[in-house]
């Protein structure tokens, strides 16, 4: 991922003493750098050059939320157009993710559907 987009930004407050304008000024630069930032973001969260996982983190990102668990929630369709992949893409990222290791399930090779079957 790319680590302008990573790191945190802290915008430079106005100094004590400055005038009303001098600080309008300032707090429309802040604006206008986290528009930027924010367009740089979803941009990137489509772009070829980073993976179906990275895309999907910077679309958590972007959005404060978590990639849901439910293969057939809505928002994973909403994800696929943002992020520029195919709802399989997603689902595959889902379940890669959220997939419980064998060791878990006491069988080897056992998954929770075929335990609950």
């Amino acid at each position: 991922m790319n680590s302008e987009w990573t790191r945190i930004y802290v915008p430079q407050l106005p100094t004590a003493g400055a005038s009303r304008n001098e600080c309008r000024e300032r707090a429309a630069e802040i604006k206008a750098e986290q528009e930027a930032q924010r367009h740089r973001a979803k941009s990137e969260q489509s772009s070829d050059r980073y993976t179906a996982q990275e895309r999907i983190r910077l679309w958590e990102s972007l959005h404060g939320a978590q990639l849901p668990r439910d293969a057939n929630h809505p928002v994973l369709a909403v994800i696929a157009v943002n992020t520029g992949l195919t709802l399989d893409q997603v689902r595959a990222e889902q379940e890669q993710r959220y997939a419980v290791p064998a060791a878990e399930t006491g069988v080897p090779g056992e998954t929770p559907a075929s335990i609950a079957d």
